[in-house]
């Protein structure tokens, strides 16, 4: 719990920190100024930052990569009227 929200209020105090960025700095934190026993591996091993890209690139960043992606090309529909299962399943 103390990892995450140390994380989040990392990233709300300055919005170019990347979430791996803010991920590093928190355990660094737990590890100068948590308990004695918060500092083994074993409180913050299992946390990582999936998909983010690197620690430099902003949520900005991100927000207008995932805006420059190519819009999907409609599919083409079934013949004899049925429903598209794969389609109607990708919807939700």
């Amino acid at each position: 719990m103390k990892l995450i929200t140390t994380a989040l209020r990392e990233m709300t105090r300055d919005p170019k920190v990347g979430q791996a960025e803010a991920l590093r700095r928190s355990m660094l934190a737990l590890i100068d100024k948590g308990e004695p026993n918060e500092a083994h591996p074993a409180y913050r091993a299992p946390l990582v930052v999936v998909g983010e890209g690197s620690s430099a690139m902003s949520r900005e960043a991100l927000g207008a990569a995932a805006g420059a992606r190519k819009k999907p090309t409609p599919r083409k529909s079934v013949p004899n009227g049925q429903a598209d299962w794969k389609a109607e399943f990708l919807k939700h």
